[in-house]
């Protein structure tokens, strides 16, 4: 009987410091994380754009690769814009640990939705479809752009 309450206890103990973790994750965990989501993203959408240069090089009038280049450098400020929104938000809420979180925890799941999107989309052996399914691409699609609203009305809220 001590051996299973022991045990319970145990497990008690570690489901409430994963909860602990999980819903008030450390504000500087939160940063690193989201910084390092940021940069592993643009280096992803920055590595395809110069694959697209590099090929564009060779052959000038390929139409395809030039709208593509198009999308990407749109891609790379879009995230760029966003994640200025993000800092002004974060400089405006500092004081504030509970909304500060609750920013960076949206900016991380933005951040995580673009980087399974762009993985299935930028990989350059398999196709988008063979990756995943047309379902989970709107889904993710409409994720990116609830995030991105939600980040652009909560900026405008503060801001105005």
């Amino acid at each position: 009987m001590l051996d299973f309450l022991s045990s319970f206890f145990f497990a008690l103990i570690v489901m409430a410091v994963y909860f602990w973790l999980f819903e008030f994750t450390p504000i500087s965990i939160l940063t690193y994380q989201t910084n390092k989501l940021y940069k592993k993203n643009l280096k992803m959408i920055t590595d395809s754009r110069d694959a697209d240069l590099k090929h564009l090089e060779k052959k000038k009038d390929d139409e395809l690769y030039k709208e593509s280049l198009e999308v990407m450098e749109k891609e790379i400020k879009g995230l760029q814009e966003n994640r200025n929104e993000v800092l002004k938000i974060i400089g405006k809420y500092q004081d504030a640990n509970k909304k500060y979180r609750n920013v960076l925890k949206i900016w991380r799941e933005f951040l995580t939705n673009l980087e399974e999107y762009n993985n299935a989309r930028l990989d350059s052996y398999v196709g988008m479809d063979e990756i995943m399914s047309n379902d989970r691409q709107i889904e993710l699609r409409n994720k990116l752009l609830t995030g991105e609203k939600i980040i652009k009305e909560i900026s405008t809220s503060i801001f105005t």
